[in-house]
């Protein structure tokens, strides 16, 4: 996996009590950290983890939620050796975003579009214009919209 006996740090059960235990990684784990892949014909991307794949939404999700992470193009016979995971991984939570065609600008939030209606309630709620980012259209309608933001 890339790790080295050397670099591991000896730690009390006080500093490591706000993690939790993930899946356990064997020899047998296929993909561990997670590997993204690219359908050579549907172009589509693949969220691969242990063995099984999931759908990212779009190329906008898959920017911005593994920007970190090589894409390895994969045809789609080489895909259907995965099991297809339920649903379609969405914009992570956190994120600023509005579409191209609209200037609404909307906090994704428990998967969810929170539209935040106003400069007030943008200032107000200690958000920074920097972090806006455009988004096609068709990534958000992939999320519900949740009840608008409001001032305190």
């Amino acid at each position: 996996i890339g790790w080295n006996p050397e670099e591991v740090i000896d730690v009390s059960g006080e500093d490591i009590s706000g993690y939790f235990e993930g899946s356990l990684i064997t020899a047998d784990s296929i993909f561990p950290q997670g590997l993204i892949a690219q359908d050579t014909v549907t172009t589509n991307f693949y969220f691969i983890n242990d063995g099984e794949k999931k759908l990212i939404a779009t190329p906008d999700v898959r920017k911005l939620n593994f920007g970190s992470f090589a894409t390895v193009k994969k045809t789609s016979k080489e895909l259907e050796k995965y099991a297809t995971a339920d649903g379609v991984i969405i914009l992570k939570d956190g994120l600023m975003v509005k579409s191209s065609e609209d200037p609404k600008v909307y906090i994704v939030s428990g998967e969810q579009l929170r539209w935040i209606p106003d400069e007030k309630t943008f200032s107000d709620l200690g958000y920074n214009w920097k972090n806006l980012v455009a988004v096609s259209q068709a990534t958000l309608d992939y999320h519900q919209t949740g009840e608008p933001l409001e001032s305190f």
